[in-house]
Formats: C-alpha cells, structure tokens, sequence
C-alpha cells in the first residue's frame, strides 16, 4: 500500500502543478502565508483533482484513506493538506473512523488562516461535536500562546452549529469558547470569534444578543459591528 500510495501522491503533485495560476501562487505568499510550499492552484482546480483521484482510492477502506490523507500532509504541501481535508470531509464512512491520533497527525502545518479553517470544520468541529475530542482540550487552547490554537478553538464552534457539517446546534459549548476569548485582541482571533457568533446566530439569535450586551465592554468593536449587522441585515457588512 505504500507504494501505491506513493504513485497516488506522485499523480496528485504533477496534476496540482499543471493547474498552477501565477496569480494565485503570487497572491497566497501574503494572503496566507505558510511555511509549506505554495503550489498557486484554485480550490475549483484541486476539487478536479480531487475527482480525478476517486477512481483511483474507490476501494480503498475507511482507514486507508485516513492513512493516504495523511500522507498528503505529510507533503508539506499546501494544496495537498487541503485536499487531504476535502478528502475526508467527503467521505462519510472516513470521517466516521477518524481517531484522536489521527486528528494530531493531520493537525500539521497549521500556520494560516485557511489552513486552520479548512482543518477545524472539517476534521476538529467533527471530532469535537462527537466527543472524540473533550470540552477540557478544546478550553486548554483557548490559553494558548498560538494564536492558530486559539482561532482553532473558536472555528471548531462553527462545526457544531454548521447544518452542512452535521451540527445541531450548540450553545454551552459555544458560548464557553466565546466567552474564554472575548477579549482577545488578535486579529485571527477576533476574526473567528466574529464568524463563530454570526454561525450561531442563524439558529439563535436571542441568545446571541444576549451575548453581546453582556460582552460589549470587552468585545472587540469589528465583532460588535458584525454580529449586530447580522443580526438585523442578515449580513456582516
């Protein structure tokens, strides 16, 4: 299998180069930087690949696509990590067989904002909304001194509360990772816990403006301005 997947990695790398755009390679070096090569390729072009790439893994089992998406993020590639992440988004019976070894080994990399985004929907907000990760660890990133760790916490929120990713909704464990950041001052962080709260909105607004009148000497004004847009436009802007 490994040497299988080795091939597979090999197909993916020279499809993904195929599809580089300039302006997308020259646009991501400040957009979001990463310590990972950039190879400059559109999300629509890497879900090409992707398609490309599902006939070849078809028969592979839940736990052989956990192994070979993790081996794409062992590229140190940024399109690779991504397209380790939709890969098992994708896949319902894969993402059901995740286990807290394999949410550390795929939580690589992890320096930009996208990165943590795309990670913390689609892998950590599941593995929490589930359990398999527990309130305590999640708190435990709130204090860290790494803003991605912190930001982290706040998307993760998003994936309880995201139809599209199977939430239900779920406002103590929101709330107690929005309280826990209120009154950071980082722009990642801020930015998340703006986007966390306008999530949680859609279900329940009540307690949302709750929230903010409860926060709103602490809460950073760009999180005030948006929620309340939210709240009354139906957008952030």
């Amino acid at each position: 299998m490994m040497k299988e997947n080795s091939a597979l990695i090999s197909f993916i790398i020279k499809e993904l180069e195929s599809r580089q755009d300039p302006k997308r390679k020259a646009m991501s070096g400040s957009y979001y930087p990463s310590k990972q090569k950039i190879i400059g390729v559109t999300t629509p072009d890497e879900r090409k690949v992707l398609k490309r790439l599902k006939p070849k893994i078809k028969d592979f089992s839940p736990r052989e696509k956990i192994e070979f998406a993790i081996e794409l993020v062992n590229q140190d590639i940024f399109e690779c990590q991504h397209m380790a992440y939709e890969l098992i988004r994708r896949e319902k019976k894969t993402r059901e067989a995740l286990t807290k070894l394999d949410f550390l080994k795929l939580a690589k990399n992890l320096d930009n904002w996208v990165s943590v985004d795309t990670f913390s929907v689609y892998i950590g907000g599941y593995l929490w909304q589930n359990y398999i990760l527990s309130d305590e660890e999640i708190m435990q990133w709130t204090q860290s001194e790494n803003r991605w760790e912190r930001r982290m916490a706040l998307v993760f929120t998003v994936g309880l509360n995201q139809k599209s990713q199977g939430g239900n909704g779920d406002p103590v464990r929101t709330l107690m990772v929005c309280e826990a950041l209120a009154s950071d001052r980082d722009d990642m962080v801020v930015k998340a816990l703006s986007w966390a709260l306008r999530e949680y909105s859609k279900r329940d607004k009540e307690t949302v403006w709750s929230f903010i009148e409860k926060k709103q000497e602490v809460l950073h004004k760009k999180i005030l301005r948006e929620v309340k847009n939210k709240l009354n436009k139906g957008t952030k802007n």
